[in-house]
This record gives structure tokens, sequence and C-alpha cells, in this order.
């Protein structure tokens, strides 16, 4: 596999994810990529407008961004 690709197992993040679904009210599934960004210290650029909403005004803000949105990345 290419070096640009990190896979990271999704095993540890489960607990993490649900936590985040039922936070936001929003499929577990998306909320993975959530926690992966939370657990990289990451932003996560996301083209789905739903749950880049669902963030907005919460916690989960500072880890997501839509791709039309221009992103404040911290130092």
């Amino acid at each position: 596999m290419p070096d640009i690709i990190d896979l990271i197992p999704t095993a540890g993040l489960a607990d993490r994810a649900m936590e985040i679904s039922l936070a936001l009210d929003h499929p577990a599934y998306d909320c993975f990529f959530l926690a992966s960004a939370e657990m990289l210290e990451t932003m996560l650029m996301s083209a789905d407008r739903k749950l880049v909403r669902r963030c907005a005004d919460t916690p989960f803000a500072r880890l997501i961004a839509g791709l039309t949105d221009r992103p404040s990345w911290s130092d």
C-alpha cells in the first residue's frame, strides 16, 4: 500500500463512536470518522453536510469542516 494511507483499527474506536453517535443523534458509522479524527488529533474534512451541521455548536465542531468550509487550522 502507498505510504500516504494509514490503516487504523476500528475496534478501539467503537465505544467512542457510539458515544458521539448518541450525543449527535447521528449514525454511528459516520461517527467512527469523528472518533478517528479525535484520536489522531486532526480535523476531518467531510462532504457530509448533515454531519457537519450536527457538529456545529458542539464540542465536536473543532474536529470537522465541510469541504466548502475554510477551516481554521490550529498550530
